[in-house]
């Protein structure tokens, strides 16, 4: 997995499409979030009149594709994606309580599947379930769902005690991840970043892109 990879919430199909051609210059992984208006507040791709799951099998033969999927019970539409050519998911804990299920899907389709934890919710929620986690995303902000937030420094510690706990867990972090906040994430011990607008809305998203990963490594230690 990359360290630093785009994080994209589109509006429709179109807007994904449109992205990908100006992020594919210099990386072929992806996170797409997707809010359903329940868990979240407000809607995205493919929640829109005539969009469809499928069509991102278009966009899976280019890019290596993560589903952050912040949707009230994920289990339902996990499949949809997983046929789609999705190799990454990630559930937010406090979206389901069928775990089991979700991961039983292993048995037919090849992906990774990562757990996303609110800064809210104690972490012992997530220690119940950490046998099925390929990997852990922790929370940069406080609310889920739109770009943008300031930063919530508490989940600094969290990162701190999950690799105290658990030394080869890979741990990831989503939200307000910028050139200012970045040093002190990697310091923390987090792996790889989801990067939104401090990557989508820089001049010149390349030079962005190259930037963050060079602070990536000269402030990670294995």
């Amino acid at each position: 997995m990359s360290p630093i990879v785009p994080a994209l919430i589109p509006k429709s199909f179109t807007d994904l499409e449109e992205s990908c051609k100006k992020i594919l210059p210099f990386t072929h992984e992806i996170q797409v979030d997707i809010v359903d208006g329940k868990f979240v507040p407000f809607t995205s791709w493919p929640y829109g009149d005539g969009e469809r799951v499928e069509d991102i099998k278009e966009l899976a033969e280019n890019f290596l594709i993560e589903m952050d999927m912040m949707i009230e019970d994920p289990e339902n539409v996990v499949e949809e994606y997983l046929k789609a050519g999705v190799r990454r998911i990630v559930i937010h804990l406090e979206s389901t309580n069928n775990i089991k299920d979700i991961y039983k899907l292993k048995e037919q389709y090849d992906f990774r599947l990562g757990f996303s934890i609110n800064n809210d919710t104690e972490l012992q929620k997530l220690y119940e379930v950490i046998e099925y986690a390929d990997y852990v995303q922790c929370m940069g902000i406080k609310e889920i769902g739109s770009q943008g937030q300031p930063f919530d420094t508490r989940v600094l510690d969290r990162i701190k005690e999950l690799k105290q706990k658990f030394s080869k867990l890979m741990v990831s972090l989503d939200g307000s991840v910028n050139f200012e906040t970045l040093p002190q994430i990697v310091n923390a011990g987090t792996d790889r970043c989801a990067v939104g607008s401090a990557l989508l809305k820089a001049e010149n998203m390349n030079e962005a892109y190259e930037e963050m990963k060079n602070i990536y490594a000269s402030h990670y230690s294995t």
